[in-house]
């Protein structure tokens, strides 16, 4: 009994460990059996009747299929970097086109919002989502990226690009339109916040990496428009002025609602740390970057993930990988051993 009771916690600390470094890997390997089970079998509106460029996918959801803005407009946004840095002859015939190709999509699936007389553009999510989302929400990481690829789609095109900067300027709108008033903005210390989980009604949550991103892409954008300055600007004190906010002593805070990041994320916000570093030369994302990174190495994070907030489907996982690795040691103790031992003594004889 004494002997199973440590096989037992031996397997318990091997599956902690396993999941510090590898829950991101192994989620993947089951999701695919977890839409086949939870997802209907249709595409959602305003995505089911119209034509997806080449390379863009459906995203799974409990609710159906969809097409989701920030990765969509993450396929083609290195080809709208370039371009509004280096200008459209930079990129290839091929590349163009595919850029042109998701700038039409983003084009026949704007929303048009009103706000104090400002009408802006915004990419709604039609999904129920964390936070108390419903259908109808918007994302202020989505909304700067899908900018880019409509401001840098305006330089490679005579035709169409009136129809182009004209999204690209009125989404770069929704940045300044606060979350209760349809847009993305929350007025924190030290400048503005871009919320990635945008709703009326339902308090910003404040996420970090969303918010990153959405101050990269306000940096991408200021050449095409420079209201984008300013907003960048705000958006990148708003990281320095509240980024302690998200330390959580060994592990880092996805939101500023108490939500431990996942180990992607934990990643990524060291990261996106380190990136502003290289680009302001200022100490204070250089420390946190540095931080972020050191956590990561801590072999029992999920722990205190389960403890901050506990996961149904992290706790899965623990259990799974404690049977797995339970099972492993108990069966080489009753046949792997045993053979071991016996083709020894064997030989032994034999000699």
């Amino acid at each position: 009994m004494k002997k199973l009771f440590f096989t037992f916690l031996f397997s318990l600390l091997f599956a902690i460990c396993v999941l510090s470094y590898f829950s991101e890997e192994q989620q993947k390997i089951l999701m695919p059996l977890r839409n086949a089970l939870v997802v209907p079998n249709t595409v959602l509106t305003p995505h089911n009747k119209i034509k997806l460029p080449e390379g863009m996918e459906y995203k799974a959801s409990k609710s159906g299929y969809y097409v989701n803005p920030w990765q969509a407009s993450s396929i083609v946004s290195p080809i709208a970097e370039v371009v509004l840095n280096s200008g459209c002859d930079s990129i290839s015939l091929d590349d163009k086109n595919k850029l042109l190709s998701y700038a039409d999509f983003f084009s026949n699936t704007v929303e048009f919002r009103m706000s104090d007389k400002t009408k802006f553009a915004v990419w709604t999510y039609p999904i129920d989502f964390t936070y108390g989302l419903k259908p109808g929400w918007i994302s202020g990481m989505a909304q700067g990226k899908v900018a880019v690829v409509l401001a840098a789609s305006s330089y490679c095109t005579n035709d169409s690009s009136e129809t182009y900067e004209t999204l690209a300027r009125m989404a770069i709108l929704s940045f300044k339109v606060p979350v209760n008033k349809g847009g993305v903005s929350v007025s924190v210390k030290g400048g503005k916040w871009f919320e990635e989980y945008a709703q009326v009604g339902i308090e910003p949550p404040r996420v970090l990496n969303g918010h990153n991103y959405a101050v990269y892409s306000l940096k991408n954008l200021i050449s095409f428009d420079k209201s984008a300055q300013s907003l960048y600007s705000s958006g990148l004190n708003a990281v320095k002025e509240n980024i302690h906010l998200y330390n959580a002593i060994t592990w880092s805070y996805y939101d500023n609602v108490g939500t431990p990041a996942k180990y992607f994320y934990q990643l990524l916000h060291s990261r996106q740390m380190e990136k502003f570093y290289l680009i302001t030369g200022d100490n204070v994302f250089k420390n946190y970057g540095d931080m972020f990174s050191n956590q990561l190495l801590s072999p029992f994070s999920s722990i205190y993930r389960l403890y901050l907030m506990p996961s149904r489907f992290l706790s899965i996982l623990l259990i799974l990988n404690t049977v797995f690795m339970f099972a492993l040691i108990v069966l080489c103790n009753l046949y792997l051993l045993p053979y071991f031992k016996k083709s020894k003594e064997s030989s032994g004889l034999s000699k």
